[in-house]
């Protein structure tokens, strides 16, 4: 689009109030032990690959994330006052915040599960 850097920057923060966000996936700093365990279960992975060809067809994993409730409303219908212009729906946020657990395989999305409020995602919990 022709747009410098900066220019989009300035867009996405400061326009339209975004903010960098990034999701951390493991520890920045490993111990040896912990470093170890992670090659050994990679070496065991890519051997049950090599061995069985539908092996990654039968591995499932998941992702999360934080989710927000939101609420449509017209402007007449969040004022105080009517007016003649025509209604525009607008989004509210609600007090609605929980977190989004998917689990896929390798043809896409098994299951969804919304997490209970004040549930501790924990092992258990996922067992």
């Amino acid at each position: 689009m022709g747009l410098s850097f900066g220019l989009v920057q300035s867009l996405l923060t400061e326009d339209l109030g975004m903010k960098c966000v990034s999701a951390k996936v493991f520890p920045k700093l490993l111990t040896v032990e912990q470093k170890e365990t992670h090659l050994a279960v990679a070496r065991d992975l890519l051997q049950c690959a090599d061995q069985d060809a539908n092996f990654m067809k039968t591995i499932i994993t998941s992702d999360e994330s934080w989710v927000c409730g939101y609420n449509t409303e017209t402007k007449a219908q969040s004022s105080q006052r009517m007016t003649l212009r025509p209604k525009k729906a607008r989004q509210v946020q609600s007090e609605v915040e929980v977190m989004l657990t998917v689990f896929f395989h390798h043809k896409g999305v098994v299951s969804h599960e919304y997490t209970p409020d004040g549930q501790t995602v924990i092992k258990e919990y996922y067992v």
